[in-house]
């Protein structure tokens, strides 16, 4: 539990929570919160580890230390190189055309059977 702690710490750190902060906004006693800090609590259930993610904005998986951090300067993009971010621009913008386009044809096709239809009655 000393791992779950420390990065229970360092998260809280980083936040510029102190221990009493957390603990309110979690519910806990800040006694308890310490304790689980400092890795003397054997065991904690997923339920408290799970409230503390929630209340420091981050996964389980993080906590528990079976997801990598996120780096909040850095982007999705910033992994795809130079060449092929145009390729991703260029599919992004044809989906949302050829959305158009399908939508497009689909009320005209709804409204030119609505014609034939008014026109059959008469």
């Amino acid at each position: 539990m000393d791992g779950v702690g420390s990065r229970i710490r360092d998260f809280r750190e980083q936040r510029g929570l102190t221990i009493e902060d957390l603990a309110k906004t979690a519910s806990m006693r800040p006694q308890f919160l310490l304790s689980i800090e400092e890795g003397d609590v054997l065991r904690v259930n997923t339920f408290t580890v799970q409230k503390l993610a929630d209340h420091l904005g981050v996964t389980l998986g993080m906590l528990l230390g079976e997801e990598g951090l996120p780096d909040p300067d850095r982007s999705v993009f910033d992994e795809v190189s130079d060449e092929y971010r145009w390729i991703i621009w260029l599919t992004m913008w044809s989906i949302i055309v050829l959305g158009g386009l399908v939508l497009t044809l689909t009320i005209i096709a709804a409204g030119s059977t609505l014609i034939l239809w008014l026109i059959s009655l008469s």
